[in-house]
C-alpha cells in the first residue's frame, strides 16, 4: 500500500482543497472488496477535493461478475448522486474476447464496449446496488445435460445482472441468433464427421434462443437460455426438441457471489 497527498489548502471559510491517492488497496485473491456480492480490487485510487467538495474520482482495478470466474479490468469514476449525499460509482470495463462464462459450464462471452457496471444508490429505496448492462455474442461448445452441443453467433443486449433481487437478479434483455453452425452429437460443430447443422446425420434448424430466470429450491438466483431445435428426419419427418442451459449463483467464503 502506497499513498499521497498533495496541495492541502484550508479556505478562509473552513473548506479544503487537496489532491490524494494510493496503490494496491484491495488483491482480488487474498482481500477483495464487496461492491454488494460482486468481488473487486483496488488498484489505484485518486480524488480532487475542492472546498470539501468532491472534485473528480477515479478508480481502476479488477471486478468479477457473478457470471464467470475470471475478473475484468476496470476503470471508474466517483459522482455524487442527484439530490442525495451518497456516491455513485461508473465502471468502464476492459471487454473480453474470450471470457468464460462459468455460470452456463461450457459458454463463452464476447463481451462489446457497450458492455457498463455501475454501482451506486441504485437499488429500492436508494440502496446500494451493483448492475451490469451486457451486449455481445455467446458461444457454447461442450455437453449440457449429457447432450454434447456445439452453438454458436448467438447475440445479446441488455442483458443485465444486479447484486439485489429487486426488481431480480437477471433481465434477459434481447437474444438472437444468426449462424448456421450449430449442432448435436457433437462439441465442435461437428457430429459424427457430418457437417456443422446437423445431429447424427439429420439436418438441425435452431427455431429459437430464449432467455429464461428464477430461483432454485433453496432460493439461489439462477439464469439461463432455452434453445429451440427442429430436426429434418427420412421421409420428410421433422423431430422439435428443445434443451435448456441453466446456471445458478452461490455465495463464497467472503459473502460474494459466484457461479454454482
Amino acid at each position: 500500500l502506497t499513498g499521497t497527498a498533495t496541495g492541502i489548502l484550508i479556505g478562509s471559510g473552513g473548506g479544503v482543497t487537496f489532491t490524494a491517492g494510493a496503490n494496491n488497496l484491495l488483491a482480488m485473491d487474498s482481500n477483495p472488496g464487496s461492491l454488494d456480492g460482486w468481488a473487486y480490487s483496488l488498484n489505484q485510487f485518486s480524488v480532487s477535493v475542492v472546498s470539501s467538495s468532491l472534485a473528480k474520482g477515479t478508480l481502476s482495478g479488477q471486478v468479477r461478475m457473478p457470471v464467470g470466474n475470471a475478473p475484468l479490468n476496470y476503470t471508474a469514476t466517483l459522482s455524487h448522486a442527484p439530490s442525495a449525499s451518497k456516491l455513485n460509482y461508473v465502471f468502464s470495463i476492459q471487454p473480453s474476447t474470450n471470457f468464460q462464462a462459468d455460470l452456463f459450464g461450457p459458454a463463452t462471452l464476447n463481451l462489446k464496449p457497450s458492455s457498463k457496471i455501475e454501482a451506486g444508490n441504485l437499488g429500492a429505496g436508494g440502496a446500494f446496488m451493483a448492475r451490469a448492462e451486457l451486449d455481445g455474442k455467446l458461444s457454447l461448445s461442450g455437453t449440457v445435460g449429457g447432450i454434447p452441443l456445439s452453438l454458436v453467433g448467438v447475440t445479446f443486449e441488455n442483458f443485465t445482472l444486479r447484486s439485489q433481487p429487486s426488481p431480480q437478479y437477471f433481465t434477459p434483455g434481447t437474444w438472437s441468433f444468426a449462424s448456421p453452425q450449430h449442432a448435436f452429437g457433437s462439441t465442435d460443430g461437428y457430429a459424427d464427421d457430418v457437417p456443422p447443422g446437423s445431429a447424427s446425420g439429420f439436418p438441425i434448424t435452431i427455431t429459437s434462443v430464449k432467455p429464461v430466470s428464477g430461483t432454485t429450491q433453496t432460493n439461489h438466483p439462477k439464469v439461463g437460455f432455452t434453445v429451440g431445435v427442429k430436426a429434418t428426419l427420412p421421409a420428410a419427418f421433422e423431430a422439435t426438441t428443445a434443451v435448456t442451459v441453466w446456471g445458478r449463483l452461490e455465495r463464497d467464503a467472503k459473502n460474494n457471489f459466484r457461479p454454482a
